[in-house]
């Protein structure tokens, strides 16, 4: 009888944890847009137009958004790469892929959302989800089905004249376990200077 109170005790107890989203399932945040727009890719003294679809989501007011967050960053976009086709033949890494699709988001790049950070101390700050696992399909790099996604967070603030746009990557966390069979491993990282001229 004890044993069957204590068992019911748990199961009474795991009923009453409220399930939320995790950052790292790589799910699109609800009520955000997709998008299929084209960027550039310097790669071996080429520039190369590379059609790429991300879901995007803006938060007015911002808002604190699940984990990896130990500073509590109110975001103001969330941004997750779906698909990437690279043109046929140009051996371009997945690494320079995604490193150029960061370029097209950041603010002190491309800044593809044109959020303005006019006045000194005036930020902005991203969330970017990459899934870590990717394969190609067809011509295009997908994420893998299985796969999780590396979740990095950037402040972009207004310091000044002399650093009118400065970048300041808070936190990036990469999910556990190992890419499965076929799947490409993209190590989580975030772009310290503009990628494409």
């Amino acid at each position: 009888m004890k044993r069957f109170l204590s068992v019911l005790s748990v199961l009474v107890l795991l009923c009453c944890i409220p399930a939320r989203a995790s950052c790292f399932d790589c799910d699109c945040p609800s009520g955000s847009s997709d998008a299929t727009l084209n960027v550039n890719v310097c790669w071996l003294g080429t520039t190369y137009v590379v059609p790429v679809t991300v879901c995007y989501k803006r938060y007015s007011p911002p808002s604190v958004i699940g984990e990896c967050n130990d500073d509590n960053l109110a975001q103001h976009y969330v941004i997750k790469i779906k698909k990437i086709c690279p043109p046929v033949g140009s051996g371009i890494p997945l690494a320079n892929l995604i490193a150029a699709i960061q370029g097209k988001f950041d603010v002190c790049c491309g800044n593809f959302f044109n959020y303005s950070i006019p006045n000194f101390g005036d930020v902005a700050c991203y969330m970017f989800a990459i899934p870590k696992c990717w394969r190609m399909v067809g011509i295009c790099w997908e994420p893998c089905a299985d796969s999780k996604c590396c979740v990095i967070r950037v402040v972009y603030e207004n310091k000044g004249p002399l650093a009118p746009c400065a970048r300041i990557v808070k936190q990036t966390c990469s999910p556990s376990g190992e890419c499965t069979t076929g799947c490409t491993t993209w190590e989580c990282s975030y772009i310290s200077t503009c990628p494409c001229p």
